[in-house]
């Protein structure tokens, strides 16, 4: 049965602690692996094992589940979304190279038309979010936010220029091919001594069958 983004997306906004979380051997090894790529160079002979990555619960439902891997005691606290079904498991947001279209589908993440792109969109940048999904927000889309968001959509978007509100504005089409197109404008809340909003940039391009076929991310600097 194919996932429905729109209520997927009602809970992936969600920083769901289960009561024992835990990976997958395999998926551990995977988050330890790239620890050690990422932060040995900075921390000399130090080696870093599964003991010092705290695993926390971002997703969970029926059918997929996404674990924040978080390695403890180090700033600014990288960390590394990973989907699980069973023994399977696949690298999102925070690894060097996401299975995002792999997962789309995997747990059949795609969209039907124009009218439900944004939605499918809005679910992936949740899960390829580089800074572990603490909190995304989609400053351009009025249901991407909750009130209580207000006063940090607003200090945000005060950093645009004039001319970025036209170059950056969210945008779903339909290309020649009839394939559908979909960019995003997201913030995305960074935790530890560099917290705050990133400001991210997403552009996902889906295939004939409505599956992912191709998606990039660039951070905009001030």
């Amino acid at each position: 049965m194919a996932v429905l983004a729109s209520a997927l997306l009602v809970v992936v906004a969600k920083s769901v602690y289960a009561q024992d979380p835990s990976l997958h051997p395999d998926a551990m090894s995977a988050v330890v692996a790239e620890l050690n790529t990422d932060l040995l160079p900075n921390h000399g002979d130090v080696s870093f094992t599964a003991d010092d990555v705290r695993v926390e619960a971002v997703l969970i439902s029926d059918t997929i589940r996404v674990y924040r891997a978080v390695a403890k005691g180090v700033h600014p606290f990288p960390s590394w979304l990973v989907a699980t079904r069973g023994e399977h498991f696949w690298r999102l947001g925070g690894f060097e190279a996401p299975e995002l279209i792999a997962v789309a589908r995997a747990f059949e993440i795609r969209v039907t038309g124009l009218q439900d792109a944004p939605n499918v969109g809005r679910l992936l940048a949740k899960l390829a979010d580089p800074f572990g999904a603490y909190k995304v927000l989609f400053p351009r889309q009025p249901d991407g936010w909750q009130p209580e968001d207000s006063n940090d959509i607003r200090q945000q978007m005060e950093r645009l220029e004039s001319w970025d509100f036209e170059r950056f504005a969210d945008q779903s089409f339909v290309r020649p091919t009839g394939r559908v197109g979909v960019r995003l404008y997201v913030l995305s809340l960074s935790k530890g001594y560099a917290s705050g909003y990133r400001h991210l940039v997403y552009s996902f391009e889906f295939g004939a069958d409505g599956y992912l076929e191709a998606w990039s991310m660039y951070e905009r600097k001030f």
